[in-house]
């Protein structure tokens, strides 16, 4: 409790850390035990309790796996003793004491599970495989670009990246927002180029685990969701490029980068098959997917490297357009994709907007 003058709370990463701490941690000022967090599962009753903790632990071990001696609420990563099996078996108990084999809990998620080095159930037993990585820990970057011209007036400009810069601020992600154009190396080509140099600069530049791009006329219409928890299982920092599909093959205008050394050299690639794309009219249309295909059909190494099995309603739902996943109140992204008729589809998608603004703003 409070009362002790070793105490610590503090917050991180949208998570509530608070324990015990001893004179021993406190020349790192204001650290806190896991072996005392765990003491608290264990004593308690309730298993809603313990699976709080159970997760909280697991998110202050900061992606190593292992308890720590202590940690800094407020920073995770800062701790001492990156090995401590005296903490690591005590978790163990405690993750134990919400299975069928210890005291039986009335609610609780947890269970003893068992796997072989790759992955598959051991000796066919019914438990359950590993669950996909978490995302706990991971950083976004939001990208986007808005070049006014004949399809983006400044209205229509403003309020998109309002909307991803609201994002931002609610879910401590990094924004890069831009309104006019960068790439002069070929002024002659097409803007949508614009989006393959900022990522391929941001890749360079940017600390963030992912970059996310999201096109001028897409729009997160969701602030509550957790991308960490809505994307878990879906991004695999080992390939180079996340997407989904719609009726017509992928879409780019909602997509994932892990900030990798391999991811670099993709985008790059991704980039120069611009000047091919640029000198086939026909192909022009499509401009980065024309890229996409290309470049995937010249070097077939990358095709199993980029990832379109995201579903489509995850991160890249339809406002107008029939080929695709038709857009819902309440899901993450809208996307206005290949509009036929730009005045009605502004208004639309400026109304939508605004009634998530409105909406984000009664909830606080």
């Amino acid at each position: 409790s409070k009362d002790n003058p070793y105490f610590y709370q503090g917050k991180s990463g949208g998570i509530e850390y608070s324990g015990i701490g001893s004179k021993r941690t406190n020349a790192n000022a204001a650290t806190l035990w896991p072996m005392a967090m765990i003491m608290e599962g264990l004593v308690s009753k309730d298993a809603s309790d313990k699976v709080i903790l159970v997760e909280k632990l697991v998110a202050s071990s900061a992606g190593t796996g292992y308890m720590h001696g202590s940690f800094k609420p407020t920073n995770p990563r800062n701790f001492l003793r990156p090995w401590f099996c005296w903490a690591d078996a005590l978790f163990a108990e405690l993750v134990m004491s919400l299975t069928e084999g210890c005291p039986m809990p009335e609610r609780g998620k947890y269970a003893i599970k068992e796997w072989d080095e790759y992955g598959d159930f051991v000796n066919g037993s019914a438990f359950e495989k590993p669950p996909p990585p978490s995302l706990v820990h991971s950083t976004l970057a939001v990208m986007s670009a808005c070049i006014p011209g004949q399809r983006f007036n400044d209205e229509y400009i403003n309020e998109s990246l309002e909307n991803k810069q609201s994002f931002c601020d609610k879910w401590n992600a990094t924004c890069l927002l831009s309104r006019e154009a960068h790439d002069t190396s070929n002024p002659e080509y097409h803007a949508k180029w614009e989006k393959l140099y900022l990522i391929d600069r941001a890749l360079h530049t940017v600390k963030s685990d992912w970059l996310m791009w999201l096109d001028c006329d897409a729009a997160f219409t969701n602030f509550n969701i957790d991308w960490r928890k809505h994307l878990r299982g879906h991004l695999d920092s080992s390939k180079v490029l996340i997407t989904s599909k719609d009726k017509n093959g992928i879409n780019l205008g909602v997509i994932f980068i892990p900030n990798t050394l391999q991811a670099h050299v993709f985008i790059d690639l991704l980039y120069e098959t611009r000047h091919w794309v640029e000198k086939n009219p026909n192909k022009k249309e499509w401009k980065d997917q024309a890229a996409l295909n290309e470049l995937l059909a010249n070097q077939l190494k990358w095709k199993d490297l980029v990832d379109d099995t995201m579903p489509q309603q995850k991160i890249n739902s339809y406002f107008d357009n029939p080929d695709g996943h038709k857009w819902k109140e309440n899901e993450w992204i809208a996307h206005q994709v290949w509009c036929q008729k730009p005045r009605k589809c502004s208004s639309h998608f400026l109304s939508v907007l605004d009634k998530v603004k409105q909406s984000t703003k009664d909830s606080k």
